[in-house]
C-alpha cells in the first residue's frame, strides 16, 4: 500500500514521488535477498472465523445531539470531513429509530503455508497491532497484513482511545489517531471499544495456533 498522501504538499503533485517510493522498497527487497534462507511452503492450512468486533452501543439522540454541535465547528478546514460525518450520524439515528442491526460481523482469516503464516485482519489496522500478532506468533514467518474485503475502517490502538477519550477534546479533525477514533461512523459503523486491538490480536493468535 503505497500511499502518498503526506509526501507533498501538492496533491496534484503526489504521484510525482510514487517512484522513489517504490524503488525504496524495491531496494529493501533486493538488499534482503542477498542473506535471505530458504523456508518450507508446506503443508498448505487455512482457517476463517466471523466474529462480532466489540462496537459501542448507537443511541439516536447522542448520535442527533452529536451531528448538531459537529456544524457549530463551521468554518473549518475540514468542513468536508464534517459534513459528511454529520451526514452519516443523522443517517444513522435514523436507522436505529428503526431497530437497525449495527453489529460488526467479519471474517478473521489465517493461512499457513509450512514456515509462512499470514494473520488477515479486514480493515486497517495501525502498524503496532501487526507487529504484535507478528511478535506473539508461532510460526516461523509470520507476516500480519490488511485486507480488503469485509473492511470494517481503522482499528486504533488503546493509546489513540486514551489520547482521545471524548470527540470534543481536539480541534483538529484530521488529527492522527482522532480521525481513526471517531470517525467510524463514516463507514456507518458504530464507534469500537477500547479493547478492539486486544480483541483482534487475541483472536487472529487463537486461529493461528490452530493451524500449529
Amino acid at each position: 500500500d503505497v500511499n502518498v498522501i503526506w509526501t507533498h504538499p501538492k496533491p496534484e503533485e503526489r504521484h510525482l514521488n510514487l517512484e522513489w517510493i517504490g524503488d525504496s522498497y524495491t531496494n529493501d527487497l533486493m538488499a534482503a535477498l542477498d542473506d535471505c534462507q530458504e523456508i518450507s511452503l508446506g503443508p498448505v492450512k487455512a482457517c476463517l472465523e466471523t466474529v462480532e468486533l466489540p462496537t459501542e452501543p448507537v443511541n439516536a439522540e447522542e448520535y442527533r445531539q452529536t451531528a448538531a454541535k459537529l456544524l457549530e465547528k463551521l468554518p473549518n478546514e475540514f468542513e468536508k470531513l464534517i459534513v459528511y460525518i454529520h451526514d452519516r450520524m443523522l443517517e444513522m439515528a435514523i436507522l436505529a429509530d428503526q431497530g437497525h442491526d449495527f453489529r460488526v460481523l467479519r471474517d478473521l482469516q489465517v493461512f499457513r503455508m509450512g514456515d509462512l503464516e499470514i494473520s488477515a485482519l479486514p480493515g486497517e489496522p495501525f502498524l503496532a497491532v501487526g507487529e504484535e500478532i507478528r511478535a506473539a506468533s508461532t510460526a516461523k514467518f509470520p507476516i500480519a497484513v490488511s485486507v480488503a474485503n469485509g473492511d470494517a475502517g481503522y482499528y486504533p490502538t488503546r493509546e489513540m482511545f486514551d489520547q482521545y477519550p471524548n470527540i470534543w477534546c481536539c480541534d483538529n479533525f484530521g488529527a492522527f489517531g482522532f480521525y481513526e477514533v471517531w470517525f467510524g461512523p463514516g463507514l456507518l459503523r458504530p464507534k469500537f471499544q477500547p479493547q478492539i486491538v486486544e480483541y483482534l490480536v487475541s483472536n487472529i493468535l487463537r486461529l493461528g495456533k490452530k493451524l500449529s
